[in-house]
């Protein structure tokens, strides 16, 4: 039990199989030599192109580098910028919200971050 945001079950059903798939498909890339293992699903909101144009390698949504040992949320966004909230889902501290603007935001280690999604709402980053 976590005293951070509620997120409906469906959700995080949802989040853990998509961090089940992404152990394969980041093993892949890691084989491929590429500089970041992408998620197997997009987690930007709907509508938005799967990357942004100055982060052309870079999928959208919850990426780890290649080594594995840091984690990135990349919100991909066109004109006009929206800022999202996504839910980052740790192993040792509570789950939290974050409002992230377009392009990479570092989430942490990934020995303490699980995985991070979009939750369908909007917010000001500032």
């Amino acid at each position: 039990m976590t005293n951070g945001p509620t997120v409906p079950a469906r959700v995080r059903e949802r989040a853990k199989a998509l961090r089940l798939a992404s152990i394969g498909a980041g093993a892949v890339a890691l084989a491929l030599g590429l500089g970041v293992a992408p998620s197997v699903a997009s987690a930007a909101p709907a509508g938005q192109g799967s990357t942004e144009a100055g982060a052309a390698a870079t999928p959208c949504g919850y990426v780890t580098t290649a080594d594995g040992f840091h984690a990135y949320y990349n919100h991909c966004d066109s004109p006009p910028r929206t800022d999202v909230v996504i839910n980052v889902d740790t192993i040792f501290a509570p789950d939290y919200e974050l409002c992230v603007k377009p392009g990479l935001t570092y989430l942490g280690r990934t020995y303490d971050i699980r995985y991070a999604v979009y939750v369908g709402r909007t917010c000001n980053a500032g």
